[in-house]
């Protein structure tokens, strides 16, 4: 199978410590960077087992070159203890296919799309970043492209470009990220009416991307 150029990297820390998380990521050249907050909810025995004793957790999502991983998963073992009991977790999934916006940020030149996918991966996850308060258009959008649904978590976009100071603090803009599980045969054109109703709303592409699923359970 032909390696992916472009990762979808996810670190689970404890909180407040999502934006040394986010430093580390961003220092080793995922530049597409986001923080959401997040709760566990598997049960004790779960939690336990995992390593994961506290509940609340910074979640910093990114986008790279795949080159890129290896590094940052490296630094997030030596500086914060990622792998230890209870310290927090770190994983990467390849990403099938990027829109404009996305893969000019992570400094490729042109859209991408992944190679040599097995046949039988009948599923991928869409994932979009979008400004606050445009989930509701960009689901519509889905919807009427064939989506059956999607789930969204409110996060903050962690890049140089996204901050301003207010008072003398400095504040990243608010953003909402949309999850959606769909056939493969379906991804193309749910990516496509997502990107073109953000851009007709904002003139500006939207950062998303189609990662492989390799198993799922709950869909029909």
């Amino acid at each position: 199978m032909n390696k992916s150029p472009m990762s979808f990297a996810v670190a689970i820390a404890q909180r407040g410590k999502g934006e040394k998380a986010a430093a580390i990521f961003g220092e080793c050249g995922v530049s597409v960077l986001y923080i959401g907050l997040g709760h566990g909810t598997a049960n004790s025995e779960i939690m336990d087992y995992l390593g994961l004793d506290e509940p609340e957790k910074d979640i910093v999502f990114g986008v790279c070159l795949t080159d890129c991983v290896s590094e940052a998963f490296s630094r997030l073992g030596d500086e914060m203890g990622f792998m230890g009991r209870g310290t927090g977790i770190a994983f990467s999934l390849p990403v099938t296919s990027a829109t404009q916006g996305t893969a000019e940020r992570v400094g490729l030149t042109s859209n991408t799309e992944r190679s040599g996918v097995p046949m039988d991966e009948r599923f991928e996850m869409i994932v979009v970043f979008v400004d606050k308060g445009m989930t509701d258009i960009a689901m519509d959008s889905a919807k009427a492209a064939g989506a059956r649904g999607g789930t969204i978590l409110k996060c903050r976009d962690m890049s140089p470009d996204s901050e301003r100071r207010v008072f003398g603090v400095t504040v990243h803009r608010d953003m909402e990220m949309l999850m959606l599980i769909t056939p493969k045969k379906d991804k193309d054109r749910i990516m496509k009416a997502i990107c073109d109703t953000v851009y007709g709303e904002t003139e500006q592409h939207a950062v998303a991307f189609s990662a492989v699923i390799d198993d799922v359970v709950g869909l029909r």
